[in-house]
């Protein structure tokens, strides 16, 4: 990866982060601060591929800054879909002022604009750091990351480690636009998003607030609780199946 292509990369990418912020600023809309989010992650992870590669590079640690407003932003998307998963309509923040989602809209502008007015010295001094790194060095560690992830899934255990096969497949579908020109590995990508999309999924089914509260439930609404749950693991059960063949099988 050319030091040109890295930094117009992240030129592009911080672009669009910062317009989804202020976009969700100026209309409150949730689906650009998920999009906010997203952008974080996908810089997030060509910085996890520049530390590992570029010894001393720590851009994650100078991208710190932008990952408080992430974990910030975080807290009110989660604020969100819990309000969401209750199958309550959605909120006019503006008419009502006490719901959570609007405390909590909030308590997010407030230290948004505390943290916005420094995040261009952030970008200058990320923009600066970035390296070349040589196409075998990025080769293998997608080949690294791959066989890491097959041997987590095998045996498959529905655990936090599975979440963390999520992160690391996120990471190589993230990056790979960048660096599929010259890596020497083709990623089955519809396969991948297909795979992190069910782990997502169930992973969202253990965190929903009806699952945790138990409140109110019968046992019918046990009972589909249940068979929810075991169809998101049997999805998973089916996709993880040679995992390592099928995310560099094209058209698989």
């Amino acid at each position: 990866m050319k030091k040109k292509n890295g930094i117009k990369y992240f030129k592009e990418e911080w672009k669009r982060m910062k317009a989804y912020l202020k976009s969700y600023l100026k209309k409150g809309q949730q689906e650009d601060l998920h999009r906010f989010r997203v952008q974080v992650k996908k810089l997030r992870a060509f910085f996890t591929l520049s530390d590992t590669l570029s010894p001393h590079s720590n851009m994650n640690k100078k991208f710190k800054l932008v990952k408080k407003i992430f974990k910030e932003a975080g807290k009110l998307r989660n604020t969100y879909i819990k309000h969401k998963l209750a199958d309550r309509p959605e909120p006019n923040t503006r008419t009502s002022p006490d719901l959570p989602i609007a405390k909590a809209s909030r308590k997010f502008r407030l230290k948004v604009l505390k943290y916005l007015k420094k995040t261009q010295s952030v970008h200058g001094v990320l923009k600066k750091n970035i390296k070349s790194i040589k196409n075998s060095s990025v080769h293998q560690f997608y080949e690294d990351q791959l066989q890491q992830i097959a041997g987590a899934l095998a045996p498959l255990q529905f655990n936090e480690k599975l979440h963390e096969c999520r992160k690391r497949i996120k990471v190589l579908l993230y990056n790979y636009q960048l660096v599929q020109a010259t890596l020497g590995i083709t990623l089955n990508e519809d396969y991948l998003k297909q795979l992190q999309e069910a782990i997502g999924n169930w992973h969202d089914y253990l965190l929903s607030p009806t699952r945790l509260s138990g409140d109110h439930t019968t046992d019918t609404t046990v009972n589909v609780m249940n068979k929810q749950q075991q169809k998101l693991k049997e999805d998973i059960i089916s996709l993880t199946h040679d995992f390592y063949y099928r995310a560099t099988t094209a058209g698989m």
